[in-house]
């Protein structure tokens, strides 16, 4: 049996670039949704390169968003994306930053799940949800498909009463 010994490591320093553009992104993290999209805007007007290989997968879907789930695995749905980055809201919007750099996209809550209609326009809501760069769903032989904003507007009976 090997011994491993725990040797610090030599820290690298991040260059510049990257810590302008990390400090960009929690920057962006904090934004509301508006300010965002001008941010990215921006961005994009200056020539920022940002890698574009974010996606999201839902999962463990049901036609209901009150059906019991607990012994059933659900449906497996879409793979989203590519976006610049995906972040969560509380836990009743997910904003996707739109590759475009037009706007952010987003998919909203009913009760537990999220909203995101099937292609053939039956409802579906989904419990749970990954996100991983679009390398690692390739591997798994998963198509990504492109975001349709018309597949995320919840249907009447199923939005909140305020």
């Amino acid at each position: 049996m090997s011994k491993t010994t725990n040797k610090p490591t030599e820290e690298l320093e991040p260059s510049d670039f990257v810590k302008k553009r990390l400090a960009e992104m929690e920057a962006l993290m904090r934004l509301l949704p508006y300010e965002a999209a001008q941010m990215l805007n921006d961005m994009k007007k200056e020539g920022t390169h940002m890698d574009k290989t974010t996606c999201i997968r839902l999962f463990h879907g049901r036609e209901d968003p009150n059906k019991d789930m607990a012994d059933e695995k659900g449906e497996e749905g879409p793979v989203l994306g590519p976006f610049t980055f995906v972040q969560t809201v509380y836990k009743d919007t997910i904003m996707l930053g739109d590759p475009t750099a037009e706007g952010v996209l987003m998919l909203h809550s009913v009760g537990d799940c999220f909203y995101y209609r099937k292609e053939d326009g039956s409802d579906m809501f989904y419990g749970e949800y990954s996100v991983a760069c679009e390398d690692i769903f390739k591997q798994d032989t998963r198509t990504i498909e492109k975001y349709d904003g018309a597949r995320t507007e919840i249907p009447v009976e199923f939005k909140r009463k305020l």
